[in-house]
């Protein structure tokens, strides 16, 4: 049975300096030296996630990203990519839709494979294709 660790990034695993701070780094990798496997969760993709993965040693420890607010699930040892479900554009109208009505001031920030949409109280951006 494999045991998880799964941690959160912003104010969970890293500090008000959006690092890891070096107690926390030890315990994490002395866990997975013990056999425990770490799972970082984030709203962030993989590419903003796996410097942190690197120095958590989970290339070594067969760690995992949830990644894209779960979107997917990236295997760091097998370097695989899982999608988990994206919406189609009816469900995500839907979603737009309660959140611009229940909280008119905040910005809203929906992500594709290939285009990201910001979309402000007051202006409504579309990006262009966006990296992979």
């Amino acid at each position: 049975m494999k045991r998880l660790i799964v941690m959160d990034m912003d104010g969970t695993l890293l500090n008000e300096k959006k690092q890891i701070p070096q107690k926390t780094l030890e315990s994490l990798i002395a866990q997975e030296e013990k056999g425990a496997h770490l799972v970082l969760a984030s709203g962030r993709g993989k590419e903003r996630l796996i410097d942190f993965a690197k120095q958590l040693k989970m290339d070594e420890y067969e760690g995992y990203l949830i990644e894209s607010n779960g979107s997917c699930i990236f295997d760091i040892a097998k370097d695989t990519r899982e999608e988990i479900k994206t919406m189609s554009h009816e469900e995500a109208d839907v979603v737009f839709k309660y959140l611009r009505t229940t909280y008119p001031k905040h910005d809203i920030v929906i992500m594709g494979r290939q285009h990201a949409l910001l979309n402000t109280s007051s202006t409504l951006l579309s990006t262009g294709a966006l990296a992979a």
